[in-house]
């Protein structure tokens, strides 16, 4: 009995401590991005969209970040369950999604559908998506639609099929009138 006990904790904190590793890891990355970006910008909008291998975890993190910034005037966690987010800057309407449910090709129509009294006040249109982990990018009219590398290092199914694209990430500098103006690229360590 006292080996069962000794097995069924050490299962049970094994289980356990991946969870909080992750969990505590990324709600620090979080907040660094957030807490740098306040010290530069007057106003930092946080949006985390679910993911397909991540719907609870997201939304966790989204809810823990909201009552972190509840306070804070400055910084708005938008705490939506929806699978497409947008956001107004100016002349420039930005949506985001995870992207495993749609195909890039069909999210300018749907976000001309969904926010058409926004799409017809501006002039630049972005998508930003994560779920194929490498850089794609199209372009639907005058809507730009992207997807992004992972900042996460590969995990033995990515390795198994042999997705082996690089990690970044990136600042996009989008000017209220003008759109994008620059990006930069900060590579992440491979090892």
């Amino acid at each position: 009995n006292h080996h069962q006990v000794i097995i069924l904790i050490a299962t049970l904190y094994i289980f356990d401590t991946r969870y909080a590793k992750i969990y505590r890891v990324a709600m620090r990355m979080i907040r660094f991005c957030i807490e740098t970006a306040a010290r530069k910008h007057r106003n930092v909008h946080v949006i985390n969209c679910m993911g397909n291998h991540d719907d609870v975890g997201a939304t966790i993190m989204t809810v823990a970040l909201d009552n972190i910034y509840a306070n804070t005037k400055r910084i708005q966690v938008i705490n939506s369950p929806a699978p497409r987010q947008y956001f107004r800057f100016g002349n420039t309407l930005i949506g985001a999604t995870h992207g495993n449910d749609i195909a890039m090709k069909d999210l300018p129509l749907i976000m001309a559908s969904e926010k058409s009294k926004e799409w017809g006040e501006t002039d630049h249109h972005y998508w930003y998506t994560g779920h194929w982990h490498n850089d794609k990018q199209i372009e639907v009219g005058n809507c730009k639609v992207e997807s992004f590398r992972t900042i996460a290092s590969k995990d033995a199914w990515a390795n198994s099929k042999g997705f082996l694209s690089g990690r970044d990430m990136k600042c996009i500098v989008i000017d209220k009138k003008l759109g994008e103006t620059q990006r930069y690229r900060f590579a992440v360590d491979p090892r």
